[in-house]
């Protein structure tokens, strides 16, 4: 029988293949998977090989040469069909994935690609060493740059980390960090928002969100390789808590805690998901 994890995401798939035509919305998508957005674009670029935005486009992309070649659609109402604002914006993008451009598409010059759907099948997971330790904080706030990542990012919050190094603010908010940087990632309307900036104990000048006291797991990463960082949140969220007593929090957001100095390639780092225990006893009994 398919396990609960994989069935959540074989109909994630599924409702990604039956609105190829419509927004899609990334919350949406972590909901059904009952992960946070940036939880879920982690474990769906470790599942699938590719971020979610760009197996979205590819497969969009594939379905639209085979309806110019097939069905004789004119580029314009496959742009607008396919979520393009522009033709020539469609034709940039079709000519990135496919190596040529659409109107050369009945030529029969050029071989067209298609980006097959994910399928999911039933596999053997677990016997991984993951090393933790729990750690109990007082409440505190994270001041600094904050900033959307949206579903075409192809790393998720790239573009905040960017903003924040680019801000005027960043060598002040750096001197207030005492060599940490905390990333607080939340849910947003549509896709993940990232909160980048120091530990402080009130709410300063700049942004800052508020992290409650509570019971944190700290994970130690070595290095910034996101396929790396892809596998190890699901290791995590998907073998390490169907092991342990320990029940993640959902109304607290991650954390991601980095060293000001990222030079080094294999620095240290930390990411925090917030638990609490829970008595696996009780259920077993229940069952």
């Amino acid at each position: 029988m398919m396990n609960q994890n994989l069935h959540k995401f074989h109909e994630i798939i599924e409702y990604i293949e039956q609105h190829l035509l419509s927004d899609i919305n990334a919350a949406a998508l972590a909901r059904m998977a009952n992960l946070s957005v940036y939880e879920f674009r982690r474990v769906f670029s470790f599942l699938a090989g590719v971020p979610i935005g760009e197996y979205i486009r590819k497969r969009r992309l594939s379905q639209a040469a085979e309806e110019l070649q097939a069905e004789g659609v004119s580029i314009t109402d496959a742009a607008l069909k396919y979520g393009y604002h522009s033709p020539s914006s469609f034709t940039r993008a079709f000519k990135e994935f496919h190596g040529f451009a659409p109107e050369n598409i009945k030529r029969n010059e050029n071989n067209l690609k298609m980006f097959t759907r994910l399928e999911l099948s039933l596999c053997m997971t677990g016997g991984t060493n993951l090393s933790y330790r729990a750690v109990h904080d007082d409440e505190f706030c994270v001041c600094g740059v904050v900033g959307e990542s949206d579903l075409s990012d192809s790393e998720c919050c790239e573009h905040v980390w960017n903003k924040f190094y680019e801000s005027e603010h960043a060598d002040s908010i750096l001197k207030q960090s005492g060599e940490k940087l905390y990333a607080v990632y939340q849910n947003g309307k549509k896709s993940v928002t990232c909160h980048i900036g120091a530990r402080s104990a009130i709410g300063g000048q700049f942004n800052f969100v508020q992290i409650p006291a509570g019971l944190w797991l700290c994970f130690d990463v070595f290095g910034s390789e996101d396929a790396k960082i892809n596998a190890f949140y699901h290791n995590i969220l998907f073998e390490f808590f169907k092991s342990s007593r320990y029940k993640r929090d959902e109304k607290v957001p991650n954390l991601e805690i980095f060293p000001v100095n990222m030079e080094e390639d294999n620095f240290k780092w930390e990411i925090r998901i917030p638990v609490k225990l829970e008595d696996k006893v009780k259920e077993y009994e229940n069952d």
